[in-house]
């Protein structure tokens, strides 16, 4: 339950803010930006990157 609501600000964050990546990381708790992209990745099934990449506004 709390690995759900850590993505889900993390989804927030990356697609309403143009917050870097790694301050998203820091904000959540992890000890470093390679954990939270692992984290991601394994929860979503893509980087935060591409995450990103994919949900912005056009």
């Amino acid at each position: 339950m709390i690995a759900d609501r850590r993505n889900l600000f993390a989804k927030r964050q990356l697609m309403h803010t143009d917050e870097l990546i790694k301050n998203i990381a820091y904000d959540l708790n992890f000890s470093d930006p390679q954990a939270f992209s692992h984290f991601f990745k394994r929860q979503n099934g893509i980087t935060p990157d591409e995450f990103r990449n994919k949900n912005q506004p056009i």
